[in-house]
C-alpha cells in the first residue's frame, strides 16, 4: 500500500506568489554565502543537505485529496483541488494509467464543503467516455451538492455533461464495506454538517483518513476515536490550528489542533502520523516552525513514544512493506495530580504538583467553581511543581480563566517550569497571557489592582 498526497491545504488552495519565490530565491543564496558555495557541482548536495524544506520545496497549494495506492482501481480521498492535478498526471502517463477509456475511480469524501469538492469539475478523466466514477460518502446528498457545484451560475458545464458514467453511493456507517479490494469503514466526526474519517485496510495494513474532524477531548469521542485509529500504520489527521486557537478564536469550526492529534496518535498506537487541513495562511516557514514544535511536544508527552510525525505535502509519498501489525507495546503509567490550595490576603492559590491530564485535569474543573464566591479578588494557579501539561489541561486553564473573567475576579499563572512553559508556548497561549511571573509578582499585581 502507498498514500500519495495530491493536495494537502484546508478552507482554500493557497497561491504561490511572486514575493514568495523572492524570498526563498534569497534565503537560499544567503546559505550558500554562509557555506561558501563555489562550484556548479556542489549544488545537488547543497539543496539536499543544507537548505531547509521550505526554502528548497514548499508543502503546496492544493486543498485535499490524497490517493491510496495498492487496490485493484483508483482509489482518491476527497475532490479538492488537487484532484485537478492527479487527473492531469492520469491523462500524461499512460504507463500508468492508460491514457483511454474504461477506467474506473473511486472517490471517497469526507463532507461536501466547497474545498473538499471544487476540483472535481475540472477532473479530465470525468470527461473521458467508457470511464466510471463512482462517488462513495456516508451523507444522503451527494449526487444533489454535485449538481449544484456546476449548474448556473456557478459553472458553465454541467455535471449531466461530463463523459463518464458517475455513480453516487451513500454507504453505511454501520458496516464494512469491500471497495476496489480494501476494506472500507467510517467514523462520524465533529464538524459543521457532519464529516467522516475513513479506515483503509489490506493485508494487514491499516490507514486512516480523518479530515475536518474538532477533537473536543471528552472520553466518549476520544476512545470511539481511538479504537476507530488503533494501530494504524498511517493516520493522516487535520490539524489546521494551534490549541489556543482550537479552543478559542475558532472553536466550533471543526478543526483540530497539532497537539491534540498527537495525544490521540500516540494513545492510538499510530506508527506514522501526518498533519493535514494546513492553514492556507501559514507560509512554509510557518509549517517548518509548526512540524518542529510538534515533534517537540511528542517528547514532552510522552519521551517513550516512537510515533513518526511528519507534515504532509503536495507530491508527498508514503509506501508500506508487507509485513505484519506488531504488538501495542506498553505505555508507562500516568501519575496523577495533586492541588492544594492556600489563601494569601485577598487571593486564593491553587498550587498544582504531579501531572495535569485530561484525567487529573477534572479535578481542578470541579473545585475551581466553589470558590467564585469566596470574596478573594483573585486567583493564581501555581505551577512550580507541575512536571507536565496536556491539551485537556490547558483547556482546563483556559476554562478557570473565562470563569473568573465573568465573575470579574483576577486569574495569573505563574512559576511554569521548562516543560510546561514550553507546552505552554507551542499551543499558543503566549499570545495572551504572561507566562513570566513569579508568585510574588502575581500576588502583588492582584494586590495593587
Amino acid at each position: 500500500m502507498e498514500v500519495l498526497f495530491w493536495g494537502t491545504r484546508g478552507s482554500l488552495p493557497s497561491a504561490v506568489t511572486a514575493e514568495t519565490i523572492k524570498k526563498k530565491i534569497k534565503s537560499s543564496l544567503s546559505i550558500a554565502l554562509e557555506k561558501k558555495l563555489t562550484s556548479y557541482d556542489d549544488l545537488d548536495r547543497f539543496v539536499e543537505n543544507h537548505l531547509p524544506f521550505s526554502v528548497s520545496s514548499g508543502y503546496g497549494c492544493n486543498t485535499s485529496c490524497v490517493e491510496i495506492i495498492g487496490g485493484k482501481e483508483s482509489v482518491i480521498c476527497d475532490a479538492g483541488s488537487g484532484l485537478r492535478d492527479y487527473g492531469t498526471w492520469v491523462m500524461k502517463n499512460p504507463g500508468e494509467k492508460a491514457n483511454q477509456s474504461g477506467q474506473v475511480f473511486n472517490i471517497f469524501l469526507s463532507h461536501l464543503h466547497w474545498d473538499h469538492i471544487h476540483g472535481f469539475p475540472f477532473f479530465t478523466p470525468a470527461y473521458i467516455p467508457g470511464n466510471t466514477v463512482n462517488i462513495f460518502g456516508f451523507h444522503e446528498n451527494i449526487e444533489e451538492m454535485f449538481k449544484k457545484q456546476q449548474a448556473e451560475p456557478c459553472f458553465p458545464v454541467p455535471l449531466e455533461a461530463l463523459a463518464a458514467t458517475i455513480n453516487f453511493t451513500t454507504l453505511d456507517l454501520e458496516k464494512e464495506h469491500n471497495i476496489a479490494g480494501f476494506k472500507v469503514s467510517g467514523i462520524e466526526q465533529n464538524h459543521p454538517g457532519k464529516s467522516y474519517g475513513y479506515a483503509f485496510e489490506q493485508n494487514n495494513r491499516k490507514i486512516i483518513y480523518s479530515t475536518d474532524a474538532e477533537h473536543k477531548m471528552d472520553k466518549k469521542h476520544s476512545d470511539e476515536f481511538i479504537r476507530f485509529c488503533k494501530d494504524a500504520d498511517v493516520s493522516i489527521n487535520d490539524a489546521q490550528y494551534q490549541l489556543f486557537d482550537a479552543i478559542e478564536v475558532k472553536e466550533n469550526w471543526g478543526h483540530s489542533s497539532n497537539i491534540v492529534v498527537t495525544e490521540l496518535s500516540a494513545r492510538s498506537n499510530v506508527k506514522q502520523m501526518c498533519m493535514f487541513h494546513h492553514e492556507p495562511t501559514c507560509d512554509d516557514a510557518d509549517l517548518d516552525k509548526f512540524l518542529k514544535d510538534t515533534r517537540e511536544y511528542l517528547k514532552l508527552y510522552d519521551e517513550s513514544s516512537s510515533l513518526i510525525i511528519d507534515l504532509a505535502y503536495d507530491g508527498m509519498r508514503i509506501t508500506l512493506e508487507e509485513e505484519d501489525l506488531i504488538e501495542e507495546k506498553e505505555k508507562k503509567a500516568i501519575q496523577g495530580m495533586e492541588t492544594f490550595i492556600e489563601e494569601k490576603d485577598d487571593v486564593l492559590i491553587f498550587n498544582l504538583a504531579g501531572r495535569m491530564d485530561g484525567v487529573t485535569c477534572m479535578d481542578l474543573e470541579e473545585s475551581f467553581p466553589k470558590h467564585m464566591d469566596s470574596g478573594k479578588k483573585g486567583f493564581i494557579l501555581n505551577m512550580k511543581s507541575l512536571d507536565y501539561i496536556s491539551s485537556a489541561g490547558l483547556r482546563s486553564v483556559l476554562l478557570c480563566n473565562k470563569m473568573a473573567a465573568q465573575a470579574n475576579k483576577q486569574f495569573l499563572i505563574c512559576e511554569l517550569n521548562g516543560m510546561v512553559m514550553d507546552v505552554f508556548k507551542i499551543a499558543g497561549f503566549a499570545s495572551f497571557m504572561n507566562l513570566d511571573f513569579s508568585l510574588k509578582q502575581s500576588l502583588e499585581k492582584i494586590n495593587e489592582s
